[in-house]
Formats: structure tokens, C-alpha cells, sequence
């Protein structure tokens, strides 16, 4: 699957990222709170867990990202991956020489004991190429200005790090042939419409349309992206929005870490269950297998994911159903 997925991503000019190296199926926490740690054998984590990224590598893989996690028995000090020379190291010596990229930066598992822009210069001096996602980033270039000027962090490895960018940058920047990406939301609608809903068959909806939003990925961390773009792309549409006609309920659930489940929440399984006895649809902005919480009752239409481009095929989608054409 790994394979298949660089090869398909990359024949499109896209430059593929496997992550997060050398894997973290194991851990317990989540690194934006916390740094995990993995007390595994050494064998049994080169055995199993690194197998994954010798597929990518193999495949051709442009960039690989690091754990903000640590593995004792691959580096005893607890460094977590992103700022770990022996891991990187280890993973340069199964024949990787691409892009190497930190997590996000923000995430509390790079920054135990340490501020963001020291987190940067250790990545950077650990072997990282691209330091992603910093939440101030100026600081952090003059954190390493200040690390080359002083002479902690080497000219070398600077120019090691921007020779690999300048490569990747490069390997698409004189490609022939890949076709410009134009998918867009009705391509999307299109493909909602022409399957089967995952659960029942398509309502016949009457305007105006209530929507009701169960959000299951609040509370975490960092904020989640926005639930508004169905009742936008509606409005845009001229569809009449308010009760007293077909009633839709909007399920928003992603897998994040943070919430130590892999099902919904109490609070969002208890809005459900008091809404879709009514609901003439229900859209799910999340994997098929929650579809198995959703109470018995209206139709389901699997819309994968909460991203403004899913929105907008949904919304395209109750138009289609209400007899509005974009």
C-alpha cells in the first residue's frame, strides 16, 4: 500500500510524504500534548515497525517526516526522532537520501524542556531538511542564524538541507506531461452522486433545508476547521435554509489522537441520537466504519472528510436532490 501510494502520488507530480519515521502505530499519547514514548526492542522496531518506510524508500519516496516521539532502544539518551542524530542516521543508512521533514513544530512532543526555535536549530543539526510548521517562524531563522554564527550548527549541514530542497524543488519543477490538477467540487458532487448513499437510498428533501451540526473533533489542542461551507455552498445555490422542511445532520468526526478513542464522543452520540429520528439525511464528514453509530433511521451519505471541498460537493449535492441545478 505504501508503494502504491508514492507511485501514485509522484506520477502526478506530487511529492509523496511517508510518516512518521520510524513509526508511531505504537504510541499511547499524542505529541501535540505530550512526547510519547515507545519501549520496544530495537529488533522488533526494525523488524516491523521501520519495514513500512524501507517500501517507500524503495518506491522512490521524495520526503519522509519524523516522529516527535522516542524510542529508547534506538537512541538512549530520549531524544524524541525530530531531534535525534542516531535516528536519523539510522534512517540515512537504509538508503535514504531524500527530503527529511520535522512535524509540526507547535506539537508540545519537540518542545519538552526546550523552545520552539531551539527545537529548530536541533532538528536542523540532527539531520531534519525542512522544518515544518513553526508557530513563529521568524524567530526560529534567527535562532539559526544566531546557531551558525556562533558556530553550533555547520555550514555544511545548511547546505546539505538546501541542496536536498533545491532537488525536490527541481525533480517537479522540470517535469513534462503531468497534467494540471482541475478537480474541483462538482467533479466531487458528480462522484457523491453517481454511488449508492452508504446506508438507504436518496431522500426526497423539501426546502427550506435545517442543518444540524455534531462536531466531534472539538476540544482538542488546536482549533478544528470550519463546519459553515454546506450552508454556504447552499446559500450561493439559492437554496432556502431554516425549518419547516428537510432536516440534514452533519457529522463531523477526524482521527485525532488527542481523543484516546476511535468512535465518537458521549456528548456527540447523544446529539445524534436526540436529532436523526427526524433527519431526512445524514451526512457523515468522516470514514464509513462510524457509520455503525449513527442511530437506525435516515439515509447516510459518506462524505470522508471535513474539508471546504467536501462541504461544498455536499451542499452540491442537497441541491442536486432538491431539483437545483449549479
Amino acid at each position: 500500500m505504501v508503494t502504491a501510494w508514492v507511485e501514485a502520488c509522484q506520477a502526478e507530480g506530487v511529492l509523496a510524504c511517508a510518516k512518521h519515521f520510524p513509526g508511531m502505530g505504537r504510541t499511547l499519547q499524542d505529541p501535540a500534548r505530550a512526547m510519547p514514548v515507545v519501549d520496544l526492542p530495537a529488533d522488533q522496531l526494525k523488524d516491523q515497525d521501520i519495514h513500512p518506510f524501507r517500501a517507500a524508500i524503495t518506491a522512490g519516496v521524495a520526503s519522509m517526516m519524523t516522529a516527535h516521539v522516542a524510542y529508547r532502544a534506538l537512541d538512549p539518551s530520549g531524544l524524541p526522532a525530530t531531534l535525534s542524530p542516531a535516528i536519523i542516521g539510522r534512517l540515512r543508512a537504509e538508503g535514504y537520501d531524500g527530503l527529511v521533514v520535522s512535524d509540526a513544530l507547535i506539537m508540545d512532543g519537540a518542545l519538552q524542556g526546550r523552545s520552539e526555535a531551539d527545537a529548530g536549530v536541533e532538528a536542523l543539526m540532527a539531520g531534519v531538511d525542512v522544518l515544518l510548521y513553526p508557530e513563529r517562524p521568524r524567530d526560529v531563522a534567527t535562532a539559526l542564524e544566531r546557531a551558525l554564527a556562533e558556530g553550533r550548527l555547520a555550514p555544511a549541514r545548511v547546505a546539505e538541507a538546501l541542496g536536498r530542497i533545491e532537488r525536490a524543488v527541481a525533480s517537479i519543477g522540470g517535469q513534462t506531461g503531468v497534467a494540471t490538477p482541475t478537480l474541483a467540487v462538482d467533479d466531487v458532487a458528480q462522484a457523491l452522486l453517481d454511488l449508492p448513499l452508504a446506508r438507504g437510498t436518496a431522500p426526497a428533501l423539501h426546502a427550506p433545508i435545517e442543518l444540524v451540526i455534531v462536531d466531534d473533533d472539538l476540544g482538542g489542542p488546536y482549533p478544528a476547521s470550519i463546519t459553515s461551507a454546506v450552508r454556504d455552498g447552499l446559500a450561493r445555490l439559492g437554496v432556502p435554509l431554516g425549518e419547516g422542511g428537510s432536516k440534514g445532520v452533519l457529522v463531523f468526526a477526524e482521527p485525532r489522537a488527542w481523543k484516546g478513542r476511535s468512535g465518537l464522543g458521549a456528548e456527540a452520540r447523544a446529539l445524534l441520537a436526540a436529532q436523526t429520528a427526524s433527519a431526512a439525511l445524514v451526512a457523515l464528514f468522516g470514514h464509513p466504519r462510524l457509520m455503525a453509530e449513527i442511530p437506525d433511521g435516515p439515509p447516510v451519505l459518506v462524505a470522508w472528510h471535513r474539508q471546504r471541498l467536501m462541504q461544498g460537493a455536499v451542499a452540491h449535492w442537497l441541491a442536486h436532490a432538491l431539483g437545483v441545478r449549479a
